[in-house]
């Protein structure tokens, strides 16, 4: 990864540039940016994005989420905007490359939905209950058999004489 203080230019535009290969089944554990505008670009391989849309309904207070997805192909390019969680998946038959640009860099906080270092295991005792209606404890079992930290296996298919776990 080239990271701002790596390059000048960079530092001055307040932006970052990697490189991402996502192995063939895998998938990155979901995550948002607090002020990052993510511009992504598909080097090789196929896969999927799904992206969690935040949206008010009028006159109601509470936020709303709706999914966007797309399946990836090279040469493809799509933006993430700040607060939009984003997961990206490889196919299972081929890696996925992309080369990622990130505008807004300094001061952007990275909070990870899933993994070992997810946010949701800094949540009190009755926001865990609230937000996934069972005990703390067991959320907090769920939570700790992750043990990957930004990469894990994607979800498996389903076939008709096959069923997925």
């Amino acid at each position: 990864m080239l990271f701002q203080t790596d390059y000048l230019k960079l530092e001055e535009l307040d932006m970052t540039i990697s490189f991402s290969n996502t192995t063939q089944g895998c998938m990155n554990v979901p995550f948002h940016s607090t002020r990052v505008i993510k511009i992504i670009i598909v080097i090789s391989g196929s896969g999927r994005f799904e992206m969690a849309t935040p949206y008010n309904e009028e006159g109601v207070r509470r936020i709303h989420y709706k999914k966007t997805s797309s399946e990836l192909k090279p040469g493809m390019v799509f933006v993430v905007p700040p607060g939009h969680p984003l997961i990206l998946m490889a196919s299972e038959d081929e890696n996925l490359e992309t080369l990622n640009l990130e505008f807004y860099a300094n001061g952007n906080y990275r909070y990870h939905v899933g993994g070992q270092n997810n946010i949701m295991k800094n949540f009190q005792k009755a926001a865990k209950e609230l937000t996934f209606a069972t005990t703390a404890e067991e959320v907090d079992e769920e939570l700790g058999k992750q043990h990957l930290d930004f990469f894990m296996r994607g979800p498996v298919q389903r076939t008709e004489d096959a069923t997925a776990f």
